[in-house]
């Protein structure tokens, strides 16, 4: 389910404090490999209050190396005890080289899901990026001797999003649409190693979001031209 800027998710919390939860893995978690910059919840936190104008709480409980499965057993401890109004779920970088199908991960992201709806949780899914070559900018699915499916995880948490009517960001989808344009090499800019956005790319994970959360989209953005200007 698509959300336009001017109907963001964040709108109806205008008048009201509002408390967010960040769900996910390395990606965010604020670590290193933004090199000392905000991540993409960081970015949401600067600029939300131009929407939740009494007050907010933005809680990250991402967790290197988490997967679904992960999360479901912090659930309550990094989640639930907050009562959030709206949790943001990011999984399936790391499930993906546990298992080619991922029918056991929407097992557990619906879990969890189902258990954060009955918590009266409004909540939103991003998929993950793709693992970038560092040499050429196009899309790695083995590392080291793991092999990642990245692609038929992202596309099954599209799937269950529509299917269930939640709305998702699939970053997964934008990220490879810049491997086909002239700027593709420029991708490795964006990033810290291989499965790690630096600063850069969170801003455009960031870029990715804010619609649907109905944020400005607009922070600064030094590789505008990966988003805006792909010449196929």
């Amino acid at each position: 389910m698509k959300i336009e800027e001017e109907q963001g998710l964040l709108t109806k919390f205008k008048e009201a404090h509002f408390t967010m939860v960040a769900l996910g893995d390395s990606n965010t978690e604020q670590n290193h490999w933004t090199g000392a910059g905000l991540n993409w919840l960081g970015m949401v936190s600067v600029n939300i209050r131009s929407v939740c104008r009494n007050g907010y709480t933005i809680i990250n409980s991402g967790v290197s190396g988490d997967t679904a499965a992960g999360a479901l057993g912090r659930i309550d401890r990094d989640v639930l005890r907050f009562a959030p109004d709206q949790v943001i779920i990011a999984f399936g970088l790391n499930d993906s080289c546990l298992d080619p199908s991922p029918e056991s991960f929407i097992k557990n992201l619906d879990a969890l899901v189902k258990k954060m709806q009955s918590a009266g949780s409004d909540v939103l899914l991003r998929t993950p990026n793709p693992i970038i070559d560092m040499s050429t900018g196009h899309e790695l699915h083995q590392v080291e001797s793991r092999t990642y499916h990245v692609k038929a995880y992202a596309d099954a948490t599209v799937k269950y999003a529509t299917e269930n009517q939640l709305p998702v960001v699939d970053h997964y989808a934008a990220w490879t649409r810049s491997m086909k344009s002239i700027y593709a090499g420029e991708l490795m800019l964006l990033m810290g190693n291989t499965m790690h956005p630096n600063s850069c790319g969170h801003r455009r994970f960031y870029h990715e979001l804010a619609p649907a959360l109905g944020l400005d989209d607009s922070l600064p953005y030094e590789f505008n031209h990966l988003i805006d200007r792909e010449h196929l």
